[in-house]
């Protein structure tokens, strides 16, 4: 018997954590300075402290594989998954225009403060609008990560059995990557596949 490959990494797993903390990573920033000093957006601070953690506990880029089997309620999860970090995404645009149209790019110190303080101007228009907007999308996200952290565990093998996996060899031909079946999977995945490039852009 041939020797186990390498295992591919799992396309939705392994990129879509990556993209939701880089967004979580742009919040803070566009959140930081006297934004954060003044504590006007402490509560969202907070709830992007949460997301993180509950991104964590969901595991998507863990070591834990799926079984080979139709998963539609995973398949619908990545999906939303992406589509609720396409809205953040869209709020940061509207972020980094209004960063624009304020003339407050660049990279130094001034420019930060600039930036940050066009970004408050941009969530307190409207009556706040687009504050409700940011703390409704992470409160999204959070609450997806945490409703899909009990389809993904019932969908994939238990840990002794991933552990066992591991230990035995391929047979000559076989891949490792983790495969989830299916019609309705095979749909969903494509459009998530779709979106994922379109964040990764």
């Amino acid at each position: 018997m041939a020797a186990a490959p390498a295992k591919k990494h799992w396309l939705p797993g392994s990129l879509l954590p990556e993209c939701i903390v880089g967004l979580v990573a742009k919040l803070r920033f566009y959140l930081g300075g006297a934004n954060y000093s003044s504590g006007r957006y402490a509560a969202t601070h907070d709830a992007l402290f949460r997301l993180e953690q509950e991104l964590h506990a969901l595991d998507l880029d863990g070591g834990r594989v799926l079984r080979d089997e139709d998963s539609l309620p995973v398949a619908v999860l990545l999906y939303e998954l992406c589509t609720a970090t396409e809205r953040v995404e869209e709020l940061l645009r509207d972020m980094k225009s209004a960063v624009d149209e304020a003339g407050a790019g660049g990279g130094n110190g001034g420019s930060v403060a600039a930036a940050q303080a066009a970004v408050a101007g941009c969530l307190d228009a409207d009556g706040g609008g687009n504050l409700t907007r940011m703390k409704s999308l992470v409160g999204s996200l959070t609450s997806l990560c945490q409703r899909g952290k009990p389809i993904l565990d019932a969908a994939r093998y238990s840990e002794a059995e991933s552990e066992q996996l591991n230990k035995e060899p391929a047979v000559d031909g076989a891949s490792t990557e983790p495969i989830v079946a299916g019609g309705g999977f095979a749909k969903f995945m494509r459009k998530t596949k779709g979106k994922l490039h379109r964040l990764l852009r």
